[in-house]
């Protein structure tokens, strides 16, 4: 497995910046992983679908990096690519079903493993939209936005109508609402299609520039603890 964290590591270095996942968390959520592997646990298929977007969206070193560094050939993007795709399939179609599957969040919760889903689908996007599919990309989006709504991500997770929930989840919430909303946006600048997240439906957050100062401000607090 020293591939997969050589992986984990370039995209923490030269990736995360765009996604905002914090270090500490996907350090040990990966090594939580390789540790349930030997133990023929079953693995909640949307943390294989997070994996193998991360490994799709990592560049490979140059051709003049040194062997060790340069593990895999330019090709297994695509192979990580249909594999999260693969994986995401999985958990939408068996998933719900499931009485066994892990979820290394802390509990067994189907909501836990949605929100990975939804940290999942702007990796896909940025993957396809490199490659120009950029109307798989809108595709894409419109299907995670929609599994986003049905567990209330577009909700405030400060609102005294959510059960208590930890610092950790809260911001993995707003991480993954708001990544949705920023590629929506940016599909729309790309190719003339509709906006899957309208700015006057009711009941929606409202993405204001204080309400992204104030996402901001919350998201760093929690990364610098």
């Amino acid at each position: 497995m020293q591939s997969g964290n050589l992986i984990i590591d370039s995209f923490l270095k030269g990736v995360n910046w765009r996604h905002g996942f914090p270090e500490m968390w996907l350090t040990n959520s990966w090594t939580s992983l390789l540790q349930n592997l030997p133990q023929n646990h079953e693995i909640n298929p949307y943390w294989l679908s997070l994996f193998f977007s991360i490994f799709a969206c990592t560049p490979q070193p140059p051709e003049g990096s040194s062997s060790n560094a340069r593990l895999l050939n330019m090709e297994d993007n695509d192979t990580y690519h249909s594999c999260a795709s693969t994986a995401r399939r999985i958990a939408e179609n068996d998933y719900f079903s499931s009485s066994n599957a892990i979820s290394m969040t802390g509990g067994t919760s189907l909501v836990d493993g949605c929100i990975l889903g939804c940290l999942a689908i702007p990796l896909l996007c940025d993957f396809l939209a490199a490659k120009g599919r950029v109307c798989e990309a809108w595709k894409l989006m419109g299907a995670g936005i929609r599994d986003a709504q049905s567990i209330g991500l577009h909700r405030d997770p400060d609102s005294s109508v959510w059960r208590e929930m930890s610092e950790e989840e809260k911001y993995l919430r707003r991480s993954a609402w708001w990544g949705l909303y920023i590629w929506d946006r940016y599909v729309q600048l790309r190719i003339p299609v509709l906006k899957h997240i309208p700015t006057s439906e009711p009941n929606l957050v409202l993405f204001t520039r204080q309400a992204f100062i104030l996402y901001s401000r919350k998201t760093s607090d929690y990364s610098q603890n």
